[in-house]
């Protein structure tokens, strides 16, 4: 990034990317010594910032549960009127389909 003041030096990062995949099947690679220690420690990385997403997740959750509790009550209450909508438009086709048939019947 570019400094924010004059005479500052520029900001800057490395970004690396590795490829982990086939870690989680170090057995079946038949990985030995060295190499199988690698793979092990990735996976257990891995498993420690997937938690510490969990963890994130699970905060975000309880301090917003309120917020989200209704949400979801306005949706159900939503879904509950377009339900009662299409259940009288059913019960209308349903009349009008009885009318029809009724006047085929006749006709024939």
């Amino acid at each position: 990034m570019p400094p924010v003041d004059p005479g500052e030096p520029p900001a800057g990062g490395k970004l690396c990317f590795v490829d982990l995949a086939g870690s989680e099947k170090v057995a079946a690679t038949g990985s030995r010594g060295e190499l199988m220690l690698e793979a092990n420690s990735i996976n257990r990385s891995l498993l420690a910032l997937a938690s510490g997403l969990i963890g994130a997740r699970v905060a975000w959750a309880q301090r917003n549960l309120y917020g989200m509790l209704q949400e979801f009550m306005l949706e159900n209450e939503r879904l509950r009127k377009e339900k009662r909508q299409l259940q009288s438009s059913r019960d209308l086709a349903q009349d009008e389909q009885r009318i029809l048939a009724q006047q085929v019947h006749e006709l024939e």
